[in-house]
């Protein structure tokens, strides 16, 4: 008995023939699922239409109807200038819309971009509204109108409409205080004068204040007027004792009822421009 044994059968090819069975019950079979002409195309126009109405429906805000939606719709001037663009391909009178012409389409007064639907004019302000209901920010606010309608500048919209809310802003985190720049050194005293005149609401006086940046000394006149010749006087007074410095900041601190106070400053300034160098020694005489 040998080892290795070989063991052969012949078939006959004209013994059997292979026939196809239409089976919708058999997994395997793939012909009897394929689509055909004629009705199978039917079906699935009509499937598309039922889609495109199950769109319009759930992109609806849940405060808005549908109805309401259309109405506005056909009203809106922006929306049938789009649909004028969208017929005839020019969209020159609707600029903003000429980057998402391809995935614009029109059911009834509705028109829609992808699932969402784009807002007439008159409902973003209500839109709005409704998705920044409970304060949820700009982000919060931004993905509640994602998810149902869309209009150009929809974002800066959000953004705008969270920035001016009351409520978010008293709910905010505060913005960081700015950086301390402290002022720099001066060579020596008097030359670099910081003034501030002070006009409580509530007295009937007012004081101009004098601080060295240099050595902290600082000087306080009371004023009964702060008209220009009281503050011309006080200035005189000043810088015939202490020499003049060679730069003075100037904060001025007014009620409302100083109505003449940057006409009263200006002249000042001027004044002080005009007085001469060694006005220490000059008024000193």
């Amino acid at each position: 008995m040998c080892s290795h044994s070989k063991v052969g059968f012949a078939i006959p090819t004209d013994t059997f023939r292979v026939v196809y069975v239409p089976d919708p019950q058999n997994i395997a079979n793939q012909l009897s699922r394929l689509l055909r002409d004629g009705k199978n195309k039917t079906e699935h126009l009509h499937k598309a239409e039922e889609y495109v109405h199950f769109v319009e429906l759930n992109a609806t805000p849940r405060a808005l109807t549908t109805r309401e939606v259309e109405e506005a719709s056909a009203v809106d001037e922006e929306i049938a200038k789009l649909k004028i663009a969208m017929k005839t391909g020019r969209f020159d009178k609707c600029e903003q819309y000429a980057p998402v012409a391809g995935e614009l389409c029109t059911i009834g007064q509705l028109v829609l971009r992808g699932t969402h639907i784009v807002l007439p004019c008159k409902l973003r302000p209500q839109a709005l509204a409704l998705a920044h209901e409970g304060h949820l920010g700009v982000v919060g606010t931004k993905q509640n109108l994602r998810s149902k309608v869309w209009w150009p500048g929809m974002d800066e919209a959000a953004e705008k409409h969270c920035i001016s809310c009351h409520g978010c802003q008293l709910m905010a985190r505060p913005d960081p205080p700015e950086p301390l720049r402290p002022t720099t050194l001066p060579d020596g005293p008097w030359q670099d004068v910081a003034t501030d005149l002070l006009v409580p609401s509530h007295l009937d006086t007012a004081y101009w204040f004098f601080r060295d940046y240099y050595s902290r000394y600082y000087e306080y006149a009371i004023l009964t007027s702060t008209t220009m010749e009281k503050i011309i006087d006080c200035l005189e007074d000043t810088f015939s004792r202490q020499g003049l410095p060679v730069t003075i900041s100037q904060k001025t601190v007014l009620s409302s009822g100083q109505k003449n106070s940057r006409n009263t400053v200006t002249t000042m300034e001027s004044h002080i421009s005009k007085l001469p160098q060694n006005g220490h020694k000059q008024m000193a005489k």
